[in-house]
């Protein structure tokens, strides 16, 4: 009976530590890939954060985004009330300054993306 504790801890622990050094190694290899990745598509996005989108460009007028983004929550909350409102918009909001664009460019593209609805109240 002890021979086969004995038998059992040997083929038994090192199958455990096997296990534990192969998943500690798919770990490592899916981080690093996923920090280049990201860091590819970060590096590879367009512009640099400024807003210079239609006509705005090309007059060289500056973009004010403050009235956007009141109509923006006053939209969202509207809509999904204060709190999940102000969320939601923080979250789409997010999306793109995670990216590396500026938040007065994720206004501007947040408000051309629900004109229509803005226009509607």
């Amino acid at each position: 009976m002890i021979l086969v504790g004995i038998v059992e801890l040997f083929v038994i622990a090192p199958a455990g530590i096997l296990f534990i050094v192969l998943g500690l190694g798919l770990i490592s290899y899916a981080t690093l890939t996923r920090k280049t990745a990201l860091e590819a598509a970060v590096s590879t996005s367009p512009g640099s954060g400024e807003v210079e989108i239609g006509a705005e460009a090309e007059s060289g007028e500056e973009y004010d985004f403050e009235e956007d983004y009141d109509r923006l929550l006053n939209f969202y909350v509207r809509r999904w009330g204060a709190a999940l409102g102000m969320d939601l918009l923080d979250k789409e909001i997010a999306t793109y300054t995670r990216h590396g664009e500026s938040f007065a460019f994720a206004i501007k593209k947040i408000s051309r993306s629900h004109e229509k609805d803005l226009n509607k109240t």
